[in-house]
């Protein structure tokens, strides 16, 4: 099945008739929700079995809003862990925009042990190889998170805001934190700390910057989450060290700040209106160039845009402090 990787994040296009709806697949979600669609089935997604998922009507708009504003298409519901658990394994694979449904076989290079319990929760271990705790796996989520104080020594971004389901986020981001699996050393990777979420039943996510360098199978008659190393590069640029310091939301196709951090010191205010040169508007998947282009950098290059119809020269500035 065909998926759009935005921002790291699986949205799943569902044709009917002449209507395209676009749903964000959140295994952090225990049910799925759209105020639009009741039902999928077997010809939705495009396999050759028996399917059918009863889909919650909720009124969901607010958060539904603010992901498409985020992710610059229109999101018609999201598909959360009653949809993965529908099959006997279900493989995500950001890389190749694909999803698939009950693989007869898998090759792999390792595998974690998932505990079932309403969440996708396995135990991780960040900072050190035995710093082990429970962490929710969860495809709604940009990075990973902690709901821990234990990052301080670390650098961090501050100011970060996003579109949960419990309202709009605060996140600072801690950069170049070990993790570590099976006290095995699996890579070095941003954390986000939330300020403002109320207590969590686990002490970390396990989120979309680390599963992205994967093909992942979640292999529910095994209790696993199956990975495989991925060699194809992400649409977003994994390793950013600049920043132009702002946030932005899609409104009518219209690039708009929706944040300033901290520490950014531009000619540029919240309300302003963006303009890329050369950004093709009309790509889906046009929110990864532009997170390329002004969020997440790897140079200091000086970066040329229009503001408010007036051409501005921006210098980076430093991602993590």
């Amino acid at each position: 099945m065909h998926i759009l990787s935005l921002l790291n994040s699986v949205v799943i296009p569902i044709t009917r008739g002449k209507e395209t709806y676009y749903f964000f697949l959140d295994s952090g979600c225990p049910y799925s929700i759209s105020p639009v669609l009741t039902s999928l089935n077997q010809d939705d997604i495009g396999v050759d079995f028996p399917f059918h998922l009863d889909i919650h009507n909720s009124n969901i708009q607010a958060i539904l809003t603010s992901i498409s504003e985020l992710l610059g298409i229109t999101i018609s519901g999201m598909l959360g862990l009653d949809f993965f658990t529908s099959f006997n394994n279900f493989l995500f694979d950001s890389r190749n925009n694909s999803l698939e449904f009950n693989l007869p076989k898998f090759d792999y290079d390792y595998a974690i042990g998932i505990i079932n319990m309403g969440y996708l929760l396995t135990t991780i271990s960040p900072i050190n190889q035995n710093n082990e705790e429970m962490a929710l796996i969860d495809t709604g989520a940009f990075t990973c998170m902690t709901f821990n104080d234990d990052l301080a020594d670390y650098p961090i971004s501050q100011g970060w805001k996003y579109p949960s389901t419990m309202g709009e986020m605060t996140v600072n981001f801690y950069n170049d934190i070990p993790l570590y699996l099976d006290h095995e050393m699996k890579g070095l990777l941003s954390f986000g700390r939330p300020t403002n979420l109320p207590a969590m039943p686990f002490n970390y996510v396990l989120g979309l910057n680390f599963l992205t360098q994967y093909t992942c199978l979640f292999d529910w008659g095994n209790n696993q989450l199956k990975l495989l190393k991925s060699n194809k590069p992400s649409q977003l640029n994994n390793t950013p060290s600049l920043t132009l310091g702002f946030q932005i939301k899609i409104i009518n196709d219209e690039i708009m700040v929706s944040n300033i951090l901290p520490n950014c010191n531009l000619d540029i205010n919240i309300g302003d209106i963006i303009s890329l040169p050369g950004l093709d508007m009309s790509n889906l998947e046009r929110i990864n160039e532009i997170y390329n282009r002004l969020i997440y950098l790897n140079d200091n290059k000086d970066v040329h845009l229009l503001v408010n119809g007036v051409e501005k020269v921006f210098t980076p500035i430093n991602l993590f402090n």
